[in-house]
Formats: structure tokens, sequence, C-alpha cells
């Protein structure tokens, strides 16, 4: 019996010669026969030890028997403790890459440094800043976020939750002045309906700003920012009176409003660790899907009466996002860890008057 392959042909049973290359379809496949048989499959390690013997994890990760890997709080609290693990991640976090990058390009093509003014020398080089570089305190440091009382995380998912509610329910209770809209400004209900598209399109650009901005400086500013411009634009459709002021007052309410929905997931990820995360995001899940179903039921309720009219569900929306502001500013704590570390440098650097203590975030800066 023979076989034709590419235009040769191979006797069954005839050995083929060792690193013979077989020719098909213009490919090329070098096909190594080996004298000693196939081995059998070894069955996966059923633990931590057998895997780490069999495969030399500690060629590769030398403190592999100090950090447990099914623990996701207490590596990421580790890792955070390390100063030079906690630089990599805030430079990788903030592209303090592509800045030095920058400053390799200065150098090669021969741009000299600034002086240091008034004729003075070059200071000489400071010391191994990772002395001087504040960390968490170990796995079990009360600061981390993942270590604070339960209470204290449900307080901050019940403020950030109600806050995603209020940006959520923007979204849907602009339904019922549509078609008031459409009869007090003479236009047809489809370009009235632009009130609810412009402010969903928002959604999808404010975010591209917001998720970097709250890892350089932190949920609590970005999040504050953002519900003060979605409360200040929102009372600006309430009282706009022309169409065109309403429509685009509605697409800055939901792009600069829009910072809860990469913000508030990020916080939730800042508490909780892979273990109870799920059952966390649950109050954000509510918050995005409850506000839209909600909204219609009152904008409708609030439309069909005489004495508010197609402006009142606008009014509505800012009168219940500005406490939303309030318990932010007052209540709400910083989770991004990063920003804590900053936080906690600062401090120790005001108490101690030593300028040189810092977080890794804030390397950032000095470059």
């Amino acid at each position: 019996m023979s076989s034709a392959i590419g235009g040769s042909t191979l006797e069954t049973g005839t050995p083929i010669a060792r690193d013979s290359t077989v020719q098909h379809n213009n490919l090329s496949y070098n096909d190594t026969i080996n004298d000693k048989p196939t081995p059998e499959p070894r069955d996966l390690p059923s633990s931590r030890e057998s895997f780490a013997e069999d495969y030399d994890v500690e060629k590769f990760a030398p403190e592999a028997n100090e950090i447990d890997q099914a623990d996701y709080t207490t590596n990421l609290a580790r890792t955070e403790s390390n100063a030079q693990a906690s630089t990599n991640l805030s430079r990788i976090l903030t592209n303090a890459e592509a800045i030095e990058r920058k400053n390799t390009k200065k150098e090669e093509a021969g741009i000299p440094i600034p002086s240091m003014g008034q004729d003075k020398p070059y200071p000489p080089p400071l010391p191994d800043k990772d002395a001087y570089t504040v960390t968490f305190n170990g796995p079990d440091d009360p600061m981390h976020p993942h270590n604070w009382p339960f209470s204290k995380k449900l307080m901050q998912c019940l403020i950030i939750g109600f806050n995603t509610f209020c940006v959520a329910f923007g979204s849907a209770v602009f339904t019922a002045s549509i078609p008031v809209m459409s009869e007090i400004f003479h236009v047809a209900n489809v370009v009235s309906t632009l009130g609810v598209s412009l402010y969903v399109f928002g959604f999808a650009t404010g975010p591209i700003a917001w998720a970097p901005l709250s890892e350089l400086y932190g949920r609590k500013p970005v999040l504050i920012v953002s519900s003060l411009l979605f409360t200040i634009f929102n009372f600006a459709v309430a009282v706009s009176d022309r169409l065109e002021s309403v429509l685009i007052c509605r697409f800055f309410a939901g792009c600069l409003g829009a910072a809860p929905m990469v913000c508030v997931p990020a916080s939730f990820a800042d508490m909780f660790g892979n273990r109870t995360r799920g059952t966390a995001v649950v109050i954000f899940a509510m918050a995005v899907f409850m506000g839209p179903m909600i909204a219609p039921f009152i904008s409708f309720f609030t439309v069909s009466n005489t004495h508010l009219g197609w402006r009142w569900p606008s009014f509505i929306i800012g009168i219940i996002s500005s406490p939303s502001i309030i318990l932010i500013t007052l209540f709400y704590t910083e989770t991004h860890h990063p920003i804590i570390l900053v936080d906690k440098a600062t401090e120790i650097r005001r108490r101690t008057g030593n300028w040189g203590i810092h977080a890794a975030h804030d390397d950032l800066f000095f470059y």
C-alpha cells in the first residue's frame, strides 16, 4: 500500500529517515522521529508543593514559599508592602516610562540640563530612595482597604452606589419629556429623542478621561468633580429655553457625570478581594439597572402633572444628585491604594520635616 504526497510515493512500512522533510502543498514539515517511546502524560500536581517541586517554582519566584498564591488579598497587600513592587505598579499605572523615554531622547539630542541657578553646582546624588518610600505595613495593615471593617466598607458602597444610581436614573428620566418638547419646539419626536441618545453617548466618551484621572489622582476627587458637573448641567437642562441648549446640556450631563461608571467598580475592587468582590458588585449592578427601570414611572407621573411639566424630571435629577455630592465630599474615604500611600507619606513628611519621604506613586511627579 502506498500514498502519494506532493508528487512522491511513500511505501507503507518503509522507515522514514530521521529529520526527514515532507513537502505538501508547498509547506515544509520537519518530522523528527525519536527512538525514545512517547512518555505517558503526567497527572496534574495535586498540591502546590508538588507543583513547586516538579516545575521549580523557586527558580522564577524566590518568595513563592512566603506568598500564598490562592489568597489574592494577601498577595496584593504584600506586593504593595514591597517598595520596589509598589514603585513598578505605580509606574505602569501612570505611564512613567513614556516620561523617561522623553528624557532619554533629550539626552541623545544633546539638549543640556537646565542649570541650578545663581551659578550653583549640581548637588551630589541622593541615597537609595527605597529607604524613603512609604509602603503598607504588611498584609494586616488596617490602613489597607481590604482590611477595613465591614461596616466601613458597607457605608462606602452605599455612598458610591447611590451616586451611580443618580447617573443611571438620569438616562431614562428624560423619556416622558420627549413628546411634550416636540410639541413645544415644533420638531419631530426623533429630534427630541436626541436628549436620551446624546446622554447615553456621553457615557461612552466621559470614561475615556475619568478612568485614567482616577488612577492618577484617586477616586474621590474624580467623583466629586463629576457629580458637581453632573448636577450643574442637569439644572441647566431644566432651565433651558431652547432645544439646542437642552440637547447640548444633556450630552455634557452624561459625559461629565459618567465617572461613577468606571470609578465605582474600581473602588469596589480596591476594597474587596476576588473572593468577595462579586457579592459587592451587586450593589453597583442594582444601581445601574434599577435607575433606568424606575425613572420612566417617575418621569411620566411628573410630566402628566400640569403644574410641573417637562422641565421637572431634570430638576428631580439635580435635586437627588445634590446630596450625593455632600455624601462623597464628607463621608467617602479614598480607596485607591497608591493614593492612600501618598496621603500617608504626606503626613509623615509634614510631621518629621524630612522632605525625602514619599510614596511610589509620587515618582510620576518627580520625573
